[in-house]
């Protein structure tokens, strides 16, 4: 009994190292109204690819332990922006992230909503 107690009490320490290890939790509900969490289709531009691909590439760097987003309710892809960007890098070249970079500015601009429009006097009242 006495081994039982002490090899429980290693695993729990050994427990607690990996715990440390891991990346801090984030929310991603403020991601996403900070702009880093954005979906399948945002990411395919930005990546300059499709959003099959951009679902294959979150799945392979999940599986390497490099993930890019998190899937929700076996449905919906989110993706980090920011993590995207680095993989981009990693996988392409700083000047294909900077490329990456100026879609990502383009499709902010393209889908901001207009001052004028009924959406944005609608958000401007709440």
């Amino acid at each position: 009994m006495p081994d039982d107690r002490d090899q429980l009490a290693t695993r729990i320490d050994q427990i607690a190292v990996e715990l440390r290890q891991l990346p801090p939790c984030t929310d991603w509900v403020a991601a996403f109204v900070d702009g880093d969490a954005v979906g399948t289709d945002e990411a395919a531009f930005v990546a300059n690819c499709s959003a099959q691909t951009i679902r294959r590439r979150a799945i392979e760097a999940a599986a390497i332990g490099k993930p890019i987003g998190v899937w929700f309710a076996k449905s919906v892809w989110m993706i980090s922006l920011a993590r995207l960007l680095d993989a981009i890098e990693e996988r392409e070249g700083r000047s294909e992230r900077l490329s990456a970079m100026s879609r990502a500015e383009k499709y902010a601009k393209l889908s901001a909503p207009q001052q004028n429009s009924p959406l944005g006097e609608r958000a401007a009242t709440r």
